[in-house]
């Protein structure tokens, strides 16, 4: 029961769980309902400790240097915003737990930063090798 994600079969998930939710009875309440995995979750040990407890994962935000697309109005700035050492430091830094089952990378970035973009989830891949960059 507590290991990593099982790609071989449906996972679901649910957005973001706010702390007041971060206790034990949540978190069994979660695993009970048959969720497997909360995306946007923070770095919260203690939290991710009872997710470990109950087999639940993480896809975690703030490991990876921040980055929202936005409106158009950050349109092709990732490299110059987050430069790939963000990222070599954000990896030297981490401490690993298995509750967390990926990273999370950013959020709706424009087609201007594809190239890059993928460079950093490839980086982000090597990286942390017990997730998978989102």
């Amino acid at each position: 029961m507590n290991k990593r994600m099982d790609k071989n079969r449906l996972n679901i998930g649910v957005y973001h769980l706010k702390p007041y939710a971060r206790t034990e009875a949540h978190i069994k309440d979660l695993a009970d309902c048959g969720i497997d995995f909360v995306v946007c979750m923070d770095n919260d040990r203690p939290a991710l400790d009872l997710f470990h407890k109950y087999g639940v994962g993480a896809i975690v935000s703030g490991i990876a240097p921040k980055w929202w697309g936005g409106f158009g109005d950050n349109a092709g700035k990732l490299a110059e915003t987050n430069p790939m050492e963000k990222y070599e430091a954000a990896a030297k830094a981490y401490c690993d737990h298995p509750a967390i089952w990926g990273i999370d990378v950013g959020d709706e970035p424009s087609a201007l930063d594809f190239p890059y973009y993928g460079r950093v989830m490839d980086y982000v891949g090597r990286a942390f090798p017990n997730q998978f960059p989102t």
